[in-house]
């Protein structure tokens, strides 16, 4: 800061910085009993008048979300027993507690002693929301991954579950073993040996011929008896 300026023009210097921040400055007495500096930051952001303040130094708790005030009194009591703090909690009932802010608060001593307590609080709520959609988004990316694992899964076990099956009623190493093993059933062979159009015979009933006695005579014919004979299949 400039040495030159006096005692006055630095106090308007400094108002001028501390209104035109968004940021809310605040400064109260050690034990939260007087609010000794608020910028108008403050109005925007909690959504309550500066002005309750001074009637009511801890006003402010009643901006901020009920389920965060235990969360602010302890942070209270650490910067006041002389920490820092630092936290992020919801504020504003006028727009249902949608705005969040970030805290950082620290003891200010004099000879040793906390004699005030001063901080900033940072609206941080686009950066809040864009966490959120970040989340929900990684939650339906997480949901999606498990539907497709899912349907990815249903098919292959459908199909492990049929070859079990297959393998527990078939002749594994007939027809399901590896291409170098495999054999045909024997079933097989028998049933194309035995048909005729596969051998190319046929069984055909003929006369069963027997010697004569008579001298110079052939054979005759009987019709005690049958042979067999070959004949061709595509007759």
């Amino acid at each position: 800061m400039n040495r030159g300026l006096d005692p006055e023009e630095q106090r308007r210097l400094l108002s001028e910085l501390f209104e035109s921040t968004s940021d809310v400055l605040w400064m109260f007495s050690a034990d939260w009993e007087e609010a000794i500096f608020i910028n108008d930051a403050y109005e925007d952001v909690w959504g309550r008048p500066a002005a309750a303040l001074e009637r009511e130094p801890a006003d402010f708790l009643e901006g901020v979300h009920p389920d965060d005030r235990g969360t602010v009194r302890a942070a209270m009591e650490r910067i006041s027993g002389g920490e820092s703090a630092e936290m992020e909690f919801r504020v504003n009932p006028g727009e249902g507690y949608g705005r969040w802010v970030w805290t950082r608060g620290r003891p200010v001593y004099d000879d040793g002693e906390v004699v005030r307590v001063a901080g900033v609080s940072r609206d941080v709520t686009d950066r809040k929301r864009y966490e959120e959609e970040l989340r929900r988004q990684n939650e339906r990316l997480d949901e999606f991954a498990s539907i497709v694992s899912h349907d990815l899964r249903s098919p292959l076990s459908v199909a492990q579950g049929r070859l079990r099956l297959a393998r527990e009623e078939c002749d594994c190493e007939a027809h399901l073993g590896p291409p170098g093993r495999r054999r045909r059933p024997d079933g097989i062979h028998r049933r194309r040996h035995a048909h005729p159009r596969q051998t190319g015979a046929c069984r055909r009933p003929g006369p069963t011929w027997r010697s004569s006695n008579r001298s110079g005579s052939g054979p005759t014919p009987t019709a005690s008896g049958t042979r067999w004979r070959t004949c061709s299949a595509t007759r």
